[in-house]
C-alpha cells in the first residue's frame, strides 16, 4: 500500500507534487499500487463531475453568467470549461 504521506501529497495543492519513486516496488506492490491509485482517480473524477454539474446548474439559473463574484464562467461554453477555469485560477 502506498504511504499515507504519498496520498496526502496528492491533495495538498499548496505544494508542488512529485510522483513517488516506484522503481523499488516489487511486481506485486507495483500492480497493487496502480490499482489503488486508479481507485483514487475514479473517486476524484466522480467528485469533479459532481462539481461540474453543480457549476452548470448554478450558471444556468435565471440567466446567470457564471459562478463566483468575477463570473468565471462568463465565457465558458461547457461546465467542464468552467471547472477547468476554476482549477487553473
Amino acid at each position: 500500500m502506498p504511504s499515507l504521506t504519498a496520498f496526502a501529497a496528492l491533495v495538498d495543492s499548496s505544494t508542488r507534487f512529485a510522483a513517488p519513486a516506484c522503481e523499488s516496488l516489487s511486481d506485486d506492490e507495483l500492480m497493487r499500487t496502480q490499482r489503488e491509485v486508479a481507485e483514487v482517480r475514479r473517486r476524484v473524477d466522480a467528485w469533479s463531475a459532481s462539481l461540474a454539474a453543480e457549476i452548470a446548474r448554478r450558471s444556468s439559473r435565471t440567466g446567470r453568467r457564471g459562478v463566483g463574484a468575477a463570473g468565471r464562467g462568463a465565457h465558458a461554453r461547457t461546465a467542464g470549461a468552467v471547472a477547468r477555469g476554476l482549477v487553473d485560477a
